[in-house]
């Protein structure tokens, strides 16, 4: 019985080390870091931007703005969106920046499709954007990074379309791992958004690049959370209805503020002027 129980060990150990495991848990732990440190010089870029006009890096920023005279607050974001708009029309392909909606898309097709060169130019135009005060998060333009880094190791070391999926997953999560300290979070993404499924195969990869893009962002960041929740406690259970009116409530919010955006995308499209000057009418109301 000894004998057979090392002998089906032994077997194992022999059948996973000539499969493409081991290499697969490698090539999440040098993409972890790689994003990592690539979702840190973004985030510091933005501050660098920022800095040139607040005079201050910090994102708890409300009390410098307030301080500022009014026309540099209006000046600032059209000055970034012209210089985004030029980026837009002659540099980057599509006329825009990248987003989440381009990697699941390279999901889909196994991890291609994501130009490094347009991708790198897509996170300096984010960058600008957002350090020149344009109202929106980072999360996209950090996650296309990410993915853009991971799907080209994908091109250089030739990996199946299915191992690409992985990887570019890996991208994704240690790209939001590294960005907002959430690790957790960043394993759920790229099961949920990327890969659309939950995977034995895939988790062991893609935990390992989330714990590497922690703790490269936790080495040059610090252990900060993002978002600060307060501790609420629940005094009653007459409370969990209100949860759900609650639930119910954000779902509608959120429909609303979908179709807002969609209606005012059709509406700007259908306005004729150079691509160029959209970014700095937007930035400058």
């Amino acid at each position: 019985w000894v004998r057979q129980t090392d002998a089906r060990s032994a077997d194992n150990v022999h059948r996973f080390a000539a499969s493409n495991e081991p290499a697969l848990w490698l090539i999440g732990l040098v993409v972890g870091a790689a994003v990592g440190a690539a979702a840190v010089l973004f985030r510091h870029g933005i501050n660098a931007v920022q800095w040139l006009w607040l005079g201050e890096t910090s994102e708890r920023m409300i009390d410098v703005v307030a301080a500022q005279p009014w026309w540099l607050i209006i000046a600032a974001p059209a000055v970034g969106g012209l210089i985004v708009g030029l980026f837009n029309q002659f540099v980057l392909t599509g006329r825009r920046a990248g987003g989440v909606a381009d990697v699941m898309e390279a999901g889909a097709r196994g991890g291609a499709g994501l130009g490094f060169r347009n991708g790198i130019w897509s996170a300096i135009a984010t960058a600008i954007s957002l350090g020149s005060g344009a109202s929106a998060g980072r999360e996209g333009p950090v996650i296309h990074l990410g993915a853009t880094l991971a799907s080209a190791l994908t091109r250089a070391v030739r990996l199946s379309p299915m191992s690409g999926r992985v990887v570019l997953a890996c991208g994704t999560a240690s790209a939001i791992s590294a960005s907002f300290n959430a690790p957790i979070a960043g394993v759920l993404f790229a099961h949920e958004v990327i890969l659309r499924h939950y995977s034995i195969r895939a988790f062991v990869p893609i935990v390992i690049a989330a714990a590497a893009g922690t703790l490269v962002g936790r080495y040059f960041i610090g252990n900060v959370d993002a978002f600060e929740v307060a501790n609420y406690t629940i005094s009653t259970y007459w409370e969990i209805p209100a949860f759900a009116l609650l639930g119910v409530a954000a779902a509608a919010v959120a429909i609303l503020f979908q179709f807002a955006l969609i209606v005012f995308d059709h509406s700007a499209r259908a306005i004729v002027m150079p691509d160029w000057l959209r970014p700095v009418i937007g930035g400058f109301c």
